[in-house]
């Protein structure tokens, strides 16, 4: 592989890790997103919006394996394109409208509400379709087995870096004191 290739590799794996960590999140605690997208649409309530955010989560969840598979990877970038635009959307009209409600994109331990970070990070996803549409011939063999490594790295990376105070938490020994007898 050559030095574009990798660098292809190294964008769409990054790009995976975050839509996988994102949707999975969305499957496992909806209620989060649920709530800070009430906060800024009011009419999305009722009982099928989180089925309508963990159907989110499975579009993330496929957009980030099919970036690593090198016939799918084309399609997967216009789809990540899709989602980083409505990332970015979102998050500007969180901050716009000054949303303080936790959405919990990365999981329950983020308690950012919409905002700036949406943004960046929904433009550093729909920054994949160009870089992909320019690397047009990088889909063999190599690729996927060097975007699967890559990702699955970044993967364990940004899970730690997510979850770290939870894991400082329940990884840190502190001594106990003796119960006093009397």
């Amino acid at each position: 592989m050559g030095l574009n290739e990798w660098l292809l590799a190294c964008a769409n794996a990054a790009a995976a890790t975050l839509l996988l960590n994102s949707g999975l999140a969305k499957m496992v605690t909806p209620d989060a997103l649920r709530r800070a997208l009430t906060e800024l649409v009011p009419s999305f309530t009722g009982k099928s919006a989180p089925l309508m955010v963990r159907g989110l989560a499975a579009v993330e969840i496929v957009a980030a394996t099919a970036l690593l598979i090198a016939p799918a990877r084309m399609a997967a970038a216009f789809l990540s394109a899709l989602l980083g635009v409505g990332f970015a959307a979102f998050g500007l009209l969180g901050t716009m409208r000054g949303s303080s409600a936790p959405c919990g994109c990365f999981g329950a331990s983020n308690k950012q509400p919409l905002g700036w970070t949406n943004v960046a990070l929904g433009v550093l996803l729909a920054a994949v379709l160009p870089l992909n549409v320019a690397n047009p011939s990088a889909a063999h063999g190599d690729y996927t087995a060097s975007a699967l490594m890559l990702a699955a790295t970044l993967t364990v990376v940004l899970c730690a870096y997510t979850h770290r105070q939870l894991m400082r938490r329940h990884l840190v020994v502190r001594p106990r004191r003796p119960k006093p007898t009397h």
